[in-house]
Order: structure tokens, then C-alpha cells, then sequence
């Protein structure tokens, strides 16, 4: 009899989930939209700086952040800006090799840069990170050496809440003052090709910021 009202337990509460996934899969294509507009609000942080000792320049999107961050520097929000480039990974160094192409992230940062009149002081390269995490971890090492009180941080706004988790977890014995001075969200959105391709994005920010705030607090 025990068994049975265990069974009956387990049931009710499969069968709670399925029609909590049932309803949130309804609300979502019903509501779609607004579903989407309120999860990518969530998702950006915005806590903007006019000075700050540097500008960091999140890794990805090269197409987007680093004018975006380039701008800012112009606009004299800091003296220096910090670049993070990609992995030089082995295909890429191979394909070089052999045909002269593709450039490395690196390589394609510091012509940007050279071409909007920076300076081998204004400006430093933090190579071969590997994600968000790698970028904030990174960032740390190089602070070690070159220490700086503030940083703002350039990059998505749909990749902005992931990043300052990192970047608050990373420095948070540091005393250093971390802005967040995202990309505007109306720019970002205009990248994709289709509406069902942002709403993939969101989901999967979602999803990464999950599994990283998991990480911290096991490393806490």
C-alpha cells in the first residue's frame, strides 16, 4: 500500500511537469514575442560608465564589439582598451600556412585598431581565450601585471549578464569597479537573419548562464 501511494506520488508530479512544459510551450508560441522581449531584458545589464581606467572588449562579435568599443575610446572614456581575441586554433594556423589565409583573431584586431588610429600604448591584445569564463580569467592574469582600479566592459547585450557574472565572480576579492556598457539590444537584434534565430540565442544564453552559475557556486 506504501508502494502505491509512492507510485502515485511519483505520477503526480511527472504528470505536474509535463503540463507545466505543456503550458510554458503554449504561452510561447501564443506569446512568442512578448515572451521574447521580457527574456532578453533580463538577459542585458546595463550599468554604464562615462570614465573608467580602461575599456575591455569582450572575445566574439568582432564585427560589432570592437567598433563599439573603439567608439567609446574615442569618446574618451578610458586611455586604454583592452582587445580579447579567440583561439588561434590549429585549422586556422594550417590554413595560413598553406594559403596564406584566414587571418587570426589577433591579426584582425589589431588592423582594426591600427586603422582607426590607435597607438601599440593605447591599446593591448588578450589572446587565445576559449569562452567568457577564459575572458574574465584572462583578463585577470593580465591585470596582475599591468593593475587597473575600473573597467568598462564592452560586449552583447544578450551576452551582458553572462559576462558580468563572470567578470564579478572572477574579481570579486579585487576591489576593481566593473561597468557594463553593452552593445543597445535594438542594434543586436538587426544580426539575425529570422526572428526563430534570436529567439535560439536568447534560449541558449539562458541556458549557458545556468550551467556557468552552477560552476561558481561549486567553486565558491
Amino acid at each position: 500500500m506504501a508502494y502505491m501511494k509512492k507510485l502515485d506520488k511519483k505520477k503526480i508530479i511527472t504528470l505536474c511537469i509535463i503540463a507545466f512544459i505543456c503550458i510554458f510551450i503554449f504561452l510561447a508560441v501564443c506569446l512568442q514575442e512578448s515572451i521574447l522581449n521580457a527574456m532578453s531584458k533580463w538577459l542585458t545589464v546595463n550599468k554604464p560608465a562615462e570614465k573608467a581606467d580602461v575599456i575591455v572588449v569582450m572575445g566574439g562579435a568582432t564585427e560589432r564589439r570592437i567598433p563599439f568599443g573603439i567608439n567609446l575610446y574615442k569618446k574618451g572614456a578610458a586611455e586604454k582598451i583592452i582587445f580579447i581575441s579567440g583561439l588561434n586554433d590549429k585549422w586556422r594556423l594550417k590554413c595560413r600556412e598553406k594559403y596564406g589565409v584566414p587571418l587570426l583573431d589577433c591579426e584582425v584586431i589589431k588592423i582594426i585598431a591600427e586603422k582607426n588610429g590607435l597607438q601599440d600604448n593605447n591599446y593591448a591584445i588578450i589572446e587565445n581565450s576559449l569562452s567568457t569564463l577564459d575572458d574574465a580569467e584572462k583578463l585577470m592574469d593580465y591585470y596582475k601585471k599591468n593593475p587597473f582600479g575600473s573597467a568598462i566592459i564592452v560586449t552583447d547585450s544578450l551576452h551582458s549578464r553572462r559576462t558580468m557574472n563572470c567578470m564579478n565572480s572572477v574579481f570579486k576579492k579585487s576591489g576593481v569597479k566593473l561597468y557594463s556598457n553593452p552593445i543597445p539590444i535594438e542594434k543586436e537584434i538587426d544580426m539575425f537573419s529570422d526572428r526563430h534565430d534570436y529567439y535560439v540565442y536568447v534560449v541558449d544564453e539562458y541556458i549557458k548562464f545556468f550551467f556557468y552559475s552552477v560552476g561558481f557556486k561549486k567553486s565558491d
